[in-house]
């Protein structure tokens, strides 16, 4: 008997692990684990670190999906250590985000009150440390060495980030697109039931 997918998630910004839920329920096949990308300290955040503690935590290779940050988390871990990775599963990823969009990005979030951002045990100091952290990210060299299996999904409705899963999914040499009719970003939350079906066809097809 075949043994399960072994599915980690990382959730995005604003986000905890527990965002997944919904979507791992919909995967009874499947042993799923969802993991935060803030650790609880008071130091700033990372992505280098952050991957190298994901990293540190998976004994075996594992189906990485990540929305977003976690998006960005994933690709990073593959890139670094791809003998942890079986493959990826990619929502709304970027790798270059444009000056100005962060720049857009991280004044709203100042302006937004507390009660409005975080939540769950996130806060918005630690979501603008993140954010500005991410300010000159380019993950771009990596792309084109990637050796695990790739899906890119992007939600019709992202407009911020189509034109970056385009681009990803070009990118890579075993990548394949999907654009979800119907999604925004935060669709693992608005569309499960999809997310789950989508994710199910991508392990199915690459399960080892």
């Amino acid at each position: 008997m075949s043994q399960p997918a072994r599915v980690v998630f990382l959730h995005g910004l604003g986000e905890t692990e527990h965002v997944w839920e919904p979507v791992a329920q919909r995967l009874p096949g499947v042993s799923a684990r969802t993991l935060s990308l803030i650790d609880g300290s008071a130091q700033p955040w990372y992505l280098n670190s952050t991957s190298e503690r994901i990293a540190r935590d998976l004994d075996a290779p594992v189906h990485l999906v990540g929305l977003s940050l976690g998006a960005v988390v994933a690709l990073d871990l593959a890139a670094r250590y791809p003998e942890k990775v079986a493959s990826l599963f990619l929502s709304a990823p970027q790798v270059h985000p444009p000056a100005g969009f962060m720049r857009t990005q991280i004044a709203l979030l100042r302006l937004l009150p507390e009660r409005l951002v975080g939540g769950d045990g996130v806060t918005k100091t630690q979501m603008l440390d993140t954010l500005k952290s991410l300010q000159d990210l380019d993950l771009r060299p990596q792309l084109s060495t990637m050796t695990v299996p790739v899906t890119v999904a992007c939600g019709a409705k992202d407009r911020p980030n189509l034109r970056a899963a385009r681009t990803v999914a070009a990118s890579i040499p075993r990548a394949h697109l999907e654009i979800i009719p119907g999604a925004g970003h935060r669709w693992h939350v608005t569309h499960p039931d999809a997310f789950a079906a989508a994710l199910a066809q991508h392990l199915q097809r690459w399960s080892l």
